[in-house]
């Protein structure tokens, strides 16, 4: 995954992320709970690959977690911009995100 990258790039020059000191957001905790809970019946520990929530994850690569957005509904399309960077949570944000990037990108 991206934070992976992060971690390895960035830390070993500053011991800091690239995105430190920005607003982020990413799949929120709530989100992967759900889909989690929704499939185990089914799918058992697929939707559970990693040991950490992603949003617990890059809270640690932050200055503080409250650099971290989740929006104010999971369903209403969100997205994070500061400076050149564009971040989302999940599928349901990507044209929004996308249109955004057109804009930025002309």
């Amino acid at each position: 995954m991206v934070h992976y990258y992060w971690r390895e790039v960035s830390m070993k020059k500053t011991g800091k992320s690239i995105v430190h000191n920005y607003q982020f957001t990413g799949l929120t905790k709530s989100l992967e709970r759900l889909a989690y809970y929704l499939t185990k019946w089914k799918l058992d520990d697929y939707y559970k690959t990693y040991e950490a929530y992603l949003q617990d994850e890059v809270e640690t690569f932050l200055d503080n977690k409250s650099q971290f957005k989740t929006g104010f509904n999971s369903f209403i399309p969100f997205f994070v911009e500061d400076r050149n960077l564009l971040s989302a949570r999940w599928p349901n944000d990507v044209k929004l995100l996308a249109n955004k990037l057109v804009e930025k990108l002309q």
